[in-house]
């Protein structure tokens, strides 16, 4: 019997893009699955009738779409993608497989990225799978929020996503690295799995990258902070890995920077870290920035 999964698209000013994002899941060749896509444009969006397909409206903010959009999800395998993703015919039911361990609450997949132009689109692979179960184990651990998979009842349980992060929030950056220590602290199972996959088409322009990366940073020292007041000990190993790439590379793009650029880096990470130490936390959450609540529901859709 197939399994049912909601995938959820939050869309922000995009149309087109958005428009493909959601005909490419729809035509996935899964037996049992919905699309709820939060529209949270200046201008509605509107997409062809489907009786898997439902529109939602919400305020700016990447979380906060992701939380209104999995509040009303009917089932407890999500899958979360981007407006500016192209999703291959077998992805829901991926999503379906590598959620199949009982504990296995968030899982990453891998984000190829499209054909480009000038600029650079953010990607993320993970060559082999591999899995963390407790938060010293972090470190195995890297993905990105455009393509992952995750329980709603893990979901459920951690209160959502962290609202003060992401896109459209005051730290626009973190989220999924967030969701994934917090669900390790509460005992979930948080992998990786190369199966799941798809195309990122995303490009960002060279002229942006710099305020791409000290987004990415601020995000990243914050939710460092924020594990080291939630779990000190694994934080202080976590961060100790990260200090490591930073350092040395890593294998990633920091080891062909410049000394300003890694200087640069490190400045944002720790602006980040000071307010991640500072933001008063709610249930593992930063305050909501204006105070509104996180529609966190039951499993079954409100």
């Amino acid at each position: 019997m197939s399994k049912e999964v909601s995938v959820v698209i939050v869309t922000r000013n995009r149309p087109v893009l958005a428009i493909q994002a959601v005909a490419s899941i729809l035509a996935c060749d899964h037996e049992n699955f919905e699309v709820v896509v939060v529209d949270q444009g200046d201008v509605p969006l509107e997409l062809s009738a489907d009786p898997r397909l439902r529109l939602l409206r919400s305020e700016p903010g990447l979380c906060r779409g992701r939380n209104q959009g999995i509040s009303s999800a009917r089932f407890d395998r999500i899958g979360c993608t981007d407006d500016d993703c192209v999703a291959p015919r077998d992805w829901v039911t991926r999503i379906a497989e590598v959620l199949e361990p009982d504990r296995a609450g968030l899982v990453f997949g891998n984000v190829c990225a499209g054909e480009a132009g000038d600029g650079l689109i953010p990607a993320h692979i993970n060559q082999q799978a591999s899995s963390a179960r407790t938060p010293w184990q972090r470190n195995r651990i890297e993905g990105m929020g455009a393509c992952m998979a995750l329980r709603r009842s893990a979901w459920v349980e951690l209160g959502g996503f962290d609202e003060y992060l992401g896109t459209g929030a005051p730290l626009p950056a973190g989220d999924e690295t967030d969701f994934a220590i917090r669900a390790l602290v509460a005992g979930w199972e948080v992998r990786t799995d190369p199966r799941l996959e798809l195309v990122h088409l995303g490009e960002r322009q060279r002229d942006e990258l710099a305020d791409l990366t000290s987004s990415y940073w601020r995000g990243t020292g914050a939710v460092f902070a924020k594990f080291l007041r939630l779990r000190p000990g694994p934080a202080l190993f976590s961060l100790t890995g990260l200090g490591l790439r930073w350092l040395y590379g890593g294998g990633s793009h920091v080891a062909r920077s410049t000394e300003a650029a890694r200087l640069a880096r490190l400045t944002s990470f720790l602006h980040g870290f000071r307010l991640g130490f500072t933001t008063p936390l709610q249930e593992g959450c930063f305050s909501a920035p204006d105070g509104l609540q996180r529609r966190v529901a039951p499993p079954g859709g409100e």
